[in-house]
């Protein structure tokens, strides 16, 4: 979120290229129930993208390579970025989930009342929404697949 935020002013979308080479992490904005004003300022910074290491040195040499500039100064970068859903098969066997064939990793599912969030090492997160006291809240267990 720093990261938009730092570049409200200038530009219209964020790449943010992670220092590791192949790895990937969710990016979040403020946290749930924060204050009403950093929700708000989250709503006005620009979308933003995160890119693995090599990817993000990709298209950094790209954008060097398409004009005279160094280190990405007075350039411009136009991109499409679309969501598309996951190519996944699993199986369930004893109660765990069995991932057969993905290509990419973290391996995510979702619903209104519930998140699976699937790592490459065989581990994951569950995480479900309750009722508790008539506050709603989230139960959250590690499972392994």
């Amino acid at each position: 979120q720093d990261k938009a935020a730092n570049q409200r002013d200038s530009a219209a979308a964020v790449i943010v290229v992670n220092s590791d080479v192949d790895d990937l992490f969710v990016m979040s904005g403020s946290e749930p129930g924060g204050n009403i004003e950093d929700e708000m300022e989250s709503l006005s910074l620009p979308p933003s993208v995160l890119v693995t290491g090599a990817d993000g040195e990709d298209i950094i040499r790209q954008v060097k390579e398409a004009g005279d500039v160094e280190d990405g100064d007075g350039s411009i970068l136009f991109v499409r970025v679309s969501l598309l859903p996951q190519e996944v098969s699993m199986t369930a066997s004893d109660k765990l989930m069995k991932i057969e064939t993905t290509k990419f990793w973290p391996v995510i599912q979702a619903s209104s009342e519930a998140l699976q969030i699937y790592s490459k090492g065989g581990w994951g997160v569950h995480g479900m929404q309750r009722n508790q006291n008539a506050a709603m809240e989230w139960q959250l267990y590690l499972m392994k697949h």
